[in-house]
């Protein structure tokens, strides 16, 4: 792992998962717990992603992007800037902030005054990139430093900000974001506004439909999410732990009740984000490090039931212990010396590390080391730890969040936060499977729900899923009704 220790920080404590499938028993008993659930539930809790005026107004001052109310209307498209014709597919390749439809219509706006105007935009681009960056790594900034990830929306600007280290500074925001976030509201910054960092993250530079005029958005932009995912070994890590931690701030940590909503809103929005995230094949492709020529693609998956086990390929087995896997290709890689090995192991023994963060530390940088050395054992090893260590992880999340002995139900009414995880959780298992990297089953196993929660888990996040997955956006509340119907 890298030797910075302070990211060795955002790690979990959480016990061993059962790694093996355990006897399916109970499921007529917990068929009717989820009955009496869903009947106790209005179903616009489940999917809830609007708010109040009052709370976008306090999340406008704050410098965050609004979420709008759901709708089925159409999502707003790019206007050409020449003609004004929607659906303007084409971009200037130099300032990367003109948009176009045709070829014919960026001939004529060069001609027109582009020409001229483009090296300003260039211009302003580079001054953007490089100041987003500056400020993203200026701690004390505290919650401003993520203020204007906003102006990163033209892609000349993100592309600069990219090349100028954007990618570590968000790894490092999110890293503190997992040990600083109740912080962050019990101190919030000026305007008074209380804020997290993963919000403004998920909300500005990794939102998709960024040209919407309502700053509202129902989509996440896989490509420069993988992209951050590939390029930071702890990024997905950072994510996870960012996660978990606002999701606590969200329903457990003792804030003033006023701000109750207002975290709720945010923990809700963050993990709505890792499920619009999750929709993309490579996005999955890219927390797992999946050793495939066609990382890139980004097509629907295959109509496979994903319970099953593909008759073409047979997933991985997961090892007793993906960590012990994956520590011994990272000796014979090189990733690791001898040294760092019995140093990791040691804070392992002692309680410092657990297995499943101290693998996902690792695997990624095995995954990478094996894909040079062409040593596709050692990047199916490494993909499988991942997504064991992702497994355990939120186990860890679901039980220390939302443990019954401290939770305050007040604080998540509907479950909407504790839903969005289970969600976030299934679409994992999913693309698990369906990527060959460990089978459903055993990603299933590792999160040892039990009652009502895998109650839940089973009949409910896991239809749910699977559509959204295969629709390649967020369900309607009419398709939702279809999934649950069923049940019903």
């Amino acid at each position: 792992p890298r030797a910075d220790t302070e990211r060795r920080r955002l790690s979990f404590t959480c016990p061993r998962a059962k790694l093996m499938a355990q006897p399916v028993v109970g499921d007529r008993a917990e068929d009717l717990i989820l009955k009496d659930l869903l009947a106790a539930t209005p179903t616009e809790k489940l999917t809830d992603t609007s708010a109040s005026d009052e709370m976008n107004a306090m999340y406008i001052a704050s410098g965050m992007k609004p979420l709008p109310n759901p709708t089925d209307a159409p999502v707003l498209e790019v206007s050409c800037d020449q003609c004004g014709a929607g659906d303007a597919k084409q971009r200037c390749s130099a300032c990367a902030s003109a948009h176009y439809c045709t070829k014919q219509c960026q001939v004529a706006a060069w001609k027109a005054g582009h020409k001229a105007a483009c090296g300003g935009l260039q211009a302003a681009c580079e001054q953007d990139g490089k100041a987003v960056v500056a400020a993203l790594n200026d701690v004390s900034l505290g919650a401003d430093r993520v203020a204007e990830l906003g102006r990163l929306d033209r892609e000349g600007a993100y592309k600069v900000a990219v090349s100028n280290g954007l990618f570590a500074g968000l790894t490092a925001a999110l890293c503190d974001e997992a040990e600083q976030v109740v912080h962050l509201w019990l101190n919030p910054q000026p305007p008074n506004v209380p804020t997290s960092l993963f919000h403004h993250i998920s909300t500005s530079v990794f939102r998709g439909e960024r040209h919407r005029t309502d700053g509202g958005f129902g989509m996440a932009d896989g490509g420069r999410l993988a992209s951050f995912l590939r390029a930071e070994p702890a990024g997905w890590l950072a994510m996870l732990a960012a996660g978990n931690a606002v999701a606590h701030m969200g329903v457990g940590a003792k804030i003033e009740q006023e701000l109750w909503a207002y975290a709720h809103r945010a923990a809700r929005d963050v993990w709505s984000f890792f499920n619009l995230a999750l929709i993309h094949r490579a996005v999955a492709i890219a927390i797992f490090r999946v050793p495939t020529p066609d990382a890139a693609d980004d097509a629907p998956p295959l109509e496979a039931d994903p319970a099953a086990s593909s008759p073409s390929a047979t997933p991985l087995d997961a090892p007793a212990s993906s960590f012990d896997a994956v520590l011994a290709h990272a000796l014979r890689l090189g990733v690791l010396t001898t040294a760092d090995a019995e140093k990791l192991t040691d804070d392992i023994a002692e309680g410092l590390n657990i297995e499943a963060s101290a693998a996902m530390e690792l695997a990624p940088l095995v995954a990478d080391a094996a894909a040079a050395a062409a040593d596709t054992a050692a990047g199916r090893s490494a993909s499988a730890a991942i997504a064991m260590g992702t497994a355990q992880l939120f186990m860890r999340c679901i039980d220390t969040t939302f443990d019954p002995d401290v939770l305050d139900e007040r604080r998540d009414q509907g479950g909407t936060i504790e839903g969005n995880i289970y969600q976030a959780a299934a679409m994992l298992s999913y693309w698990a499977q369906e990527l060959h990297v460990v089978s459903g089953a055993d990603f299933d196993a590792c999160l040892d729900l039990s009652g009502t929660k895998r109650a839940m888990y089973r009949n409910f996040s896991t239809p749910m899923a699977v559509a959204t997955i295969r629709k390649g956006s967020k369900l309607s509340m009419d398709e939702l009704s279809s999934v649950l119907r069923p049940m019903q």
